[in-house]
């Protein structure tokens, strides 16, 4: 059976803004560092447990320098780039962004390899829903020793980083295939989902408890959300994607239109690019 489906900017607000809404509770397989982790995320909270959480989030985010943030991803992109035949997608967005805000958090240069491999296999598991390994299990909880000092505590830098991981990928892949095509840029993120926790209306509809509801972020034109849970870090990841595409064009690159791979929904799950 479908999920109920939300798309008006009055219907997803509503249902992003309620607490009758929540986050889908964590699968039973994830165990370990892997549901420590996750359960301590203002993501996956609510109420006041979310707002303190979320506060966290933001001090690590106010510690950060915005333009310091968007010359570092231009540098790195850069070097990344020298002429040679790259991926956006793969090469530049799964990997930039992560090497820039772990740099900006305080992470070793020599450490940056190991802690994008350790955010990769979290993000797998707890964001793509891919199952639970030892892995995984691992990395989570060497994230967690990681940042043990940080001044927010530990899941809030790391929650920055699962956070921007794949959503900043795929604002960098919408912004380069909009600048390509000279079209409007669609919206990085299609859906999310919440679950009722007791019966509520939206849209004429009836909702039950229990039901998990898909929210169209894109025709609702709520990309980076809305309420208690709208993406704190929204301006770094803009300033970010901003560094990225400014290596591109002073690097005279351009997409390689024959080789785009696209998901069924039209964004691109692979940009080949080229300096002409």
């Amino acid at each position: 059976m479908s999920l109920p489906k939300f798309s008006s900017a009055v219907d997803v607000e509503a249902v992003l803004s309620s607490p009758l809404f929540t986050p889908p509770a964590a699968p039973e397989t994830i165990t370990g560092h892997l549901a420590t982790l996750r359960s301590e995320m203002a993501r996956f909270s609510d109420g006041t447990t979310h707002a303190a959480r979320r506060a966290d989030v933001e001090e690590s985010i106010t510690r950060l320098n915005d333009a310091a943030v968007r010359t570092d991803a231009q540098r790195r992109a850069a070097g990344v780039l020298d002429g040679v035949r790259v991926d956006a997608v793969a090469d530049l967005g799964f990997v930039i962004p992560t090497q820039t805000l772990a740099t900006a958090l305080g992470v070793p240069a020599e450490d940056l390899n190991a802690l994008r491999s350790d955010v990769t296999a979290v993000v797998e598991v707890i964001g793509r829903q891919m199952p639970a390994s030892a892995e995984a299990n691992n990395a989570a909880g060497q994230l967690l020793q990681r940042f043990a000092e940080h001044p927010s505590g530990p899941v809030a830098p790391i929650s920055l980083l699962y956070q921007n991981h794949d959503a900043t990928a795929a604002l960098l892949g919408s912004v380069v295939l909009a600048s390509h095509e000279g079209t409007k840029r669609r919206s990085a993120l299609a859906r999310t989902v919440r679950v009722a926790t007791a019966t509520e209306i939206i849209a004429d509809t009836r909702i039950d408890a229990g039901t998990t509801v898909e929210l169209d972020l894109e025709s609702s034109g709520y990309e980076f959300g809305v309420g208690p849970h709208h993406c704190p870090g929204r301006v770094l990841a803009q300033e970010i994607v901003a560094g990225i595409k400014a290596a591109l064009d002073s690097a005279g690159y351009r997409v390689i239109e024959a080789l785009v791979e696209r998901h069924p929904d039209g964004r691109a799950r692979s940009i080949p690019m080229e300096a002409v």
